[in-house]
């Protein structure tokens, strides 16, 4: 049985994870558009979400902050990140983001933990099954000959299958 976070609970969460990028010199700021993302050390939330997915999402973001920031083997594990140019539309790209994806909301997972914050763990899978569901689609996508993918249009396919339910 998955217990349920009070409104409080989910706030001072939120409230402590400010705490903890301030800590790490990470900006938050929270948009009116919908996409969350983290670039150059400021993590973009859509601030018109209910609080427990923001929450979430949060955790997934810094998520990302974490291992591009802190994680000195970002580099060696995800080199078809990192290179210049990026190559979008290329399988090993793809498949690279997937598990980057896949590891970021790990790493946020066990963030939550070791700040001693609870998440419901129904509700976490949910939304990470959602987000990831889309980026697998994503990829599973045929290699447009003439358009490389970018990466902005991933975020917006990301944002856009979030439900508020």
């Amino acid at each position: 049985m998955f217990q349920e976070l009070s409104s409080d609970e989910v706030e001072q969460a939120i409230n402590r994870l400010t705490e903890f990028c301030s800590v790490h010199s990470w900006e938050v700021v929270y948009s009116n558009k919908k996409e969350n993302k983290y670039y150059n050390n400021v993590i973009t939330l859509y601030k018109n979400r209910r609080a427990e997915i923001l929450y979430y999402i949060f955790l997934h973001e810094i998520g990302h902050a974490w291992m591009l920031e802190c994680d000195f083997t970002y580099r060696d594990r995800y080199p078809e990140l990192v290179r210049t140019p990026l190559r979008y539309a290329t399988v090993t790209y793809k498949i690279a983001k997937v598990q980057e994806e896949i590891e970021a909301w790990e790493v946020g997972k066990r963030l939550a933990k070791s700040l001693g914050l609870r998440i419901n763990e129904s509700k976490f899978e949910k939304i990470r099954a959602e987000c990831l569901s889309s980026y697998m689609n994503w990829a599973g996508k045929p290699r447009k000959r003439k358009e490389h993918g970018t990466e902005s249009n991933i975020t917006t396919s990301v944002n856009s299958i979030i439900q508020e339910a």
